[in-house]
């Protein structure tokens, strides 16, 4: 017997073939244009969210300093950590003090008015007046942390002798520089700290020498 195998040629068409390949390599193609396309995006979201990071504790200042001059406490109430603040204040004060009248007799009383002193001047200050007051870069503010009287911010302006410079002291610490336009020399400097990822608070003063 003898058998006889029949050979069959498919033909495809040119069109036909071109049309299956590119049907093949369409996924790739729009994968590959979703990821350039992706790429752009992901690079801009990550510059801004960058930026929102690094500008945020000038953001909480402004919202600070607007939240204090309209007397908005519950503001206040997420922008002061007043515990901290209240604490940071009797801690300069008495200090200053100590440094003003120094050891001796007169130390001896500065000590005994320091804790009177602390305690005024906390109360004074950790107030949405007193808050406005050192945000704002007036005199009243610093005078007012140094035991002192001002009169010429009554009307609660801005002094033109003093300038107000902000930076970054860490990672996690912001500083608000009240400086004396002549001079140079910093009256008070507000501590802002990070409360969060992009949470700032104030929660300290710094006087100066």
């Amino acid at each position: 017997m003898h058998f006889r195998v029949r050979r069959e040629t498919i033909r495809i068409h040119p069109r036909r073939a071109v049309r299956a390949s590119r049907t093949n390599l369409h996924p790739r193609s729009s994968m590959s244009q979703r990821r350039s396309r992706l790429v752009p995006f992901m690079a801009l979201v990550l510059c801004l969210a960058g930026a929102y990071l690094y500008f945020s504790p000038y953001i909480a200042f402004a919202r600070l300093k607007s939240a204090a001059q309209k007397g908005d406490e519950q503001a206040l109430q997420t922008l002061v950590d007043f515990p901290a603040f209240r604490e940071s204040i009797r801690t300069e004060v008495a200090g200053s003090v100590d440094r003003n009248l120094g050891h001796g007799p007169l130390g001896s009383l500065g000590s005994a008015f320091a804790g009177v002193a602390t305690s005024y001047v906390a109360n004074a200050l950790v107030t949405p007046r007193g808050i406005a007051g050192l945000v704002r870069g007036s005199r009243s503010g610093a005078d007012a942390l140094k035991g002192e009287r001002s009169d010429g911010d009554a009307a609660g302006e801005h002094d033109a002798r003093v300038k107000v410079s902000r930076g970054y002291e860490g990672l996690s610490t912001f500083a608000v520089h009240v400086r004396d336009a002549r001079s140079g020399k910093a009256n008070v400097t507000l501590l802002m700290t990070r409360a969060g990822v992009a949470s700032w608070k104030l929660s300290g003063v710094r006087l100066g020498q």
